[in-house]
Order: structure tokens, then C-alpha cells, then sequence
């Protein structure tokens, strides 16, 4: 069975690991995949006001529209290093 990704902590014995989403409700500038998940022994309440320094609406518009993660699978094989190297201008003229 698997861990419900809307609890904040998915493994009872590990609370200093946390799903983001649950963290992420109420940040209207912030998407996060359904499992992300976070492990930090210095606790992951506060994870976004500590890890998210800087926020970028151009970035964001940019990579949504390139949407490398729905191209089928030789695309994305054949475009690794533009996406390992967030390289948004290469992404968007992959093909």
C-alpha cells in the first residue's frame, strides 16, 4: 500500500522526512509532484521559506510551456543535457 501523499509525514518512525505537497498548500506560486518529498534532519516545516529563495514567474511560464516531462522518451534521451543542466533556452529548441 502506498503512503498517502496528502499526510505530511509518510513514514511514521521518520518524521524528518515530509511530502511537499502537503507543505506547499496555500503557496499559489508553488506546484509540486504528487510523491516529492523532502528529508532533512533539521525538520521540513519550514522546507520552501528555507529552500525556495527566490522565485522567478518568467522561469516558471518558461519551463510550463516547454513542459520537457510530457515529450515522449527518445526526445527526452535525446535532449539530457539541456534538462540535467536546466538549460531552459536549449529545451526550447529541442526537438
Amino acid at each position: 500500500m502506498a503512503p498517502d501523499p496528502n499526510r505530511p509525514h509518510p513514514m511514521p518512525r521518520a518524521p524528518q522526512v515530509s511530502f511537499l505537497r502537503p507543505l506547499a498548500r496555500g503557496l499559489s506560486n508553488v506546484q509540486v509532484g504528487r510523491y516529492a518529498y523532502y528529508d532533512d534532519a533539521d525538520g521540513t516545516g519550514d522546507f520552501f521559506s528555507r529552500n525556495v529563495l527566490h522565485h522567478f514567474d518568467f522561469v516558471g511560464d518558461r519551463l510550463l510551456t516547454v513542459a520537457w516531462w510530457d515529450w515522449p522518451i527518445e526526445r527526452i534521451d535525446r535532449n539530457l543535457d539541456a534538462i540535467w543542466g536546466a538549460d531552459i533556452a536549449a529545451q526550447e529548441a529541442a526537438r
